[in-house]
Formats: C-alpha cells, structure tokens, sequence
C-alpha cells in the first residue's frame, strides 16, 4: 500500500502504519490452499515460519501451501518440517487441525483479538509494540 501525493491525510497515515498492521493477521487454516506454508503467518503467536527455521528450507518446499504437508489421511507430514523447527513451534502445529479439502477456503483474521475481529486498541498496542526495543524495557515496564 503506497500513499500518493493526492492521498487524503487519513490516507497517509494508514499508508505509513501498514507494515505494522499486516504483522496482526494471521490465517485461519480450513482447506490450506491459500497458506503458504513458510512464508505466512497461520502459527498462533508465531512469525511466519520460515523465521524461526534452524535450519535451511529447500527450495522445493519454500513456496509449498499449508495442504501439502498433509497426507492422503489428513495427518501432519512431520517428516517434511520437524527438522528445521523448534520444537515448541512443532507443538503449536501439533494443536492445529491439519487441513481438510471438504474444508472452506482459508480466512485471514486480525490475530490480535480473541475473536479475531480488529480493533484500534490492538491495532494501536501492536504499533505502540514496535516502537519498544530491548534498550528501553524499564521505560516499557512503567508504561504498563
């Protein structure tokens, strides 16, 4: 999203904080068609996966959708990915239903809510987030 010179302020302003409200979304995996695997954020509370790999991912499998690490009988194919994540990260996709092709499509929901709804408290906290570094945690602690 790229504001132009004509934009409105309202226009510039969400222009200007929209890198920080994509890290909020996160997917919801029904069919796993949608997903890419490595590449987007569908862990709960996790970055997108290809960040906490320990390990390289071949390119073969870098681009691959959530569904195609599932087998024909719907269980995980741990052996394609257990490798190269932590296991706590295995352990959250351990909690997720795999993917099921009579599922709806994916859907991508604010993951800073509950319920999965935005709101401009939690889309506030999460750009407020961003401005805190190591550096200033006693600031970050007096703040709360």
């Amino acid at each position: 999203m790229k504001a132009t010179r004509d934009s409105s302020a309202l226009s510039k302003g969400i222009c200007g904080v929209w890198p920080n409200l994509l890290r909020g979304l996160t997917w919801v995996i029904g069919n796993g068609k949608s997903v890419r695997f490595w590449l987007d954020s569908w862990v709960e509370n996790e970055r997108p996966l290809i960040k906490k790999a320990t390990a390289a991912v071949s390119d073969v499998h870098f681009l691959r959708k959530v569904a195609e690490y599932v087998d024909e009988d719907g269980q995980w194919l741990w052996q394609d990915f257990v490798h190269v994540l932590p296991a706590n990260t295995c352990l959250k996709i351990a909690a997720i239903n795999p993917p099921n092709r009579a599922a709806q499509r994916d859907v991508v929901v604010w993951g800073r809510s509950p319920n999965g709804c935005f709101t401009t408290k939690s889309a506030y906290e999460l750009i407020e987030e961003s401005c805190w570094t190591e550096l200033n945690k006693n600031w970050m602690a007096l703040w709360k």
